[in-house]
């Protein structure tokens, strides 16, 4: 499946912490002979899937990745580390702290990275390594970066589809998409400043971790895509080697007087669950007794996940596979956390672009609520805009990895009108109200007097935006005008204007809540757990909006992954949203940057 980044600079920025726990079942070899092997491949999870049929084993996050990372980093039987970087589905944020996890492993031993098609996210995490190998008939594909926009208005037109869109907010540009046939000059000012920062960002990355100049790293982009001998020739890469020897090449560093040295193969992996297919008793009983859920041990660290578009209800995932975030799951981990005293403190990971004001509100007040009792930390990982940012200012601090998308201060309210369709294919329509505003959402345009209860009530919800933002920011934003207005930055641009408080990512984030909370070696607990097929049968959860917690873990076509991939999903739920309320608090647009 094809996938699209932004890109960014590597800062220098370190792992999580985790207590080092010895390989189960293995015997212990010198350290000179210990290559730890990894593969960095399949989707890389932001946060625990809504629904899981056997447990934790069956997925890896970004947090099991980090564990890995610093364990090897830790582990004194352990010399060197193998990295084969074979195509994983990550995003930009992923890639900026699994590159930082590297870097600082390379401190420690070394590491070697091998990448396979790679782009530039996959460039980047190989970048923090001691040396990159690739074969001589792959290709890196660093291009530089790219946006693309879809305009629908004339095409909606046509088909006599009508959208009635109210926007505030002069550089929200929420309603283009659909009212629109090219951007308006604010959304285009929105796209060159993203696009003038995160290439500058992409320069620098280059430059500072292949220690090359900046003229250099630019002349590498422009030339790009690059054949494997071009990648070598402009030290985008070290070696060129055939993958099937290049364990034993760095093997050969390794070995002892006797030519040996042990490969530790999937080093640090979590252990699925073992399950017995050929007795369907005992596959009954996995599926239904899943795996114990953590619980909280004193002192412990909680990192509460916002993962996805922002819904009423417990969430889960859309059937062309969008992950939708449930307020209602949320409220319960914050108010877990609040209530439990084993727990010192909070780190709240957002990956969000927003969607329900309502459901937006309510996690806000669950974080602030939890904050006035003990330390709320945020952390954006990919985007943490529009609904996602109105969550995050309830947190004492906010960080974010450098080219994360936030902002986005600004509402969206419409619907598409669907009489003009109704007429041409020759459907009959006729209206019965009672109440002054009882039309408000039937299939026809609005009256004028309609219009205005939707702007007033956008300007309302809007003026709550801008008041949370104060109270959450305080004076750290000078004036709030100058960044509101639907405006989007990347982080190091909403970091010069106040909108969050320092660069960094879940590690950061993690050492920020420990001094605030004064603990050393806390326990981690992720919230909210993945829901087993017992909790859904038993009724102790909720089903997703589907019926069915995470959907597309039983319906994964890729013709639907490539949907979604377009936008699609993101646009069908957002449209899904406004039927239900009248505004959003949702990203401007799916915005799509291109490598």
């Amino acid at each position: 499946m094809r996938r699209f980044w932004t890109i960014a600079t590597a800062a220098a920025l370190l792992v999580l912490s985790f207590p080092v726990q010895a390989q189960n079942g293995e015997e212990t070899q010198p350290a000179a002979r210990r290559l730890a092997h990894m593969r960095l491949s399949g989707e890389v999870l932001g946060s625990p899937p809504s629904f899981t049929l056997f447990g934790d084993g069956e997925y890896m996050t970004l947090q099991d990745w980090l564990h890995r990372l610093s364990r090897a980093r830790r582990d004194p039987e352990v010399a060197a580390v193998a990295i084969d970087i074979d195509s994983p589905e990550m995003s930009l944020s992923q890639a900026q702290e699994l590159a930082d996890a590297v870097v600082r492993l390379k401190e420690v031993k070394p590491v070697y990275a091998y990448l396979n098609s790679p782009k530039a996210a996959e460039h980047l995490v190989a970048s923090g390594a001691t040396e990159i190998a690739m074969d001589e008939a792959d290709m890196l594909n660093i291009v530089g970066v790219g946006a693309e926009m879809f305009f629908f208005g004339k095409t909606l037109g046509k088909i006599g589809l009508q959208p009635q869109m109210v926007q505030i907010g002069r550089y929200k540009g929420a309603a283009e998409p659909v009212t629109s046939d090219e951007p308006s000059q604010y959304l285009k000012e929105q796209y060159d400043w993203i696009l003038d920062d995160l290439f500058d960002q992409l320069v620098e990355q280059i430059s500072s971790m292949r220690r090359l100049s900046r003229d250099e790293a630019r002349k590498a982009i422009d030339m790009g895509p690059l054949e494997a001998n071009q990648a070598v020739e402009l030290h985008m890469v070290d070696r060129l080697c055939a993958k099937v020897d290049w364990l034993d090449r760095i093997g050969d560093g390794l070995k002892d007087e006797d030519g040996k040295y042990h490969i530790v193969a999937n080093y640090g992996k979590k252990e699925p669950i073992a399950v017995d297919a050929s007795n369907p008793f005992a596959l009954l009983n996995s599926l239904l007794r899943g795996s114990k859920p953590a619980e909280a041990q004193d002192p412990t660290i909680a990192i509460i996940h916002v993962d996805g578009v922002i819904v009423p209800g417990d969430g889960g995932e859309t059937l062309l596979g969008q992950r939708v975030v449930g307020a209602s799951a949320i409220m319960g981990a914050f108010r877990q956390a609040t209530e439990d005293e084993r727990i010192k403190a909070v780190v709240f990971r957002i990956d969000s672009p927003g969607g329900s004001a309502l459901a937006s509100e309510q996690i806000y007040n669950s974080a602030r609520k939890c904050a006035k009792v003990k330390p709320v930390i945020a952390s954006i990982g990919q985007v943490g805009a529009s609904g996602g940012y109105y969550i995050a200012v309830a947190a004492d601090s906010i960080l974010a990895d450098p080219a994360a998308i936030t902002g986005s201060i600004g509402v969206v309210s419409g619907k598409i009108a669907i009489t003009e369709l109704l007429d041409k294919i020759g459907v009959g329509r006729y209206e019965a109200t009672r109440g002054r505003n009882a039309g408000l959402w039937l299939s026809r345009p609005w009256t004028a007097e309609e219009l205005q209860v939707i702007e007033r009530h956008a300007n309302q919800t809007y003026d709550l935006f801008v008041k949370r933002v104060k109270d959450g920011r305080g004076t750290r934003i000078g004036d709030i005008e100058a960044v509101a207005q639907g405006r989007i930055f990347t982080a190091r641009q909403a970091a010069a204007n106040g909108l969050i408080d320092r660069i960094g990512g879940l590690r950061e984030a993690v050492a920020l809540a420990q001094d605030a909370a004064g603990v050393e070696e806390p326990f981690f607990l992720v919230l909210p757990r993945a829901r087993s097929l017992a909790d859904v049968l038993s009724g102790r959860e909720e089903p997703g909006p589907l019926g069915l917690p995470g959907a597309m873990a039983l319906l994964d076509e890729p013709a639907l992954r490539l949907v979604n991939t377009s936008g699609a999903a993101y646009m069908m739920e957002i449209a899904r949203l406004l039927q239900g309320e009248s505004v959003l608090l949702a990203m401007p647009e799916y915005l799509l940057i291109k490598q």
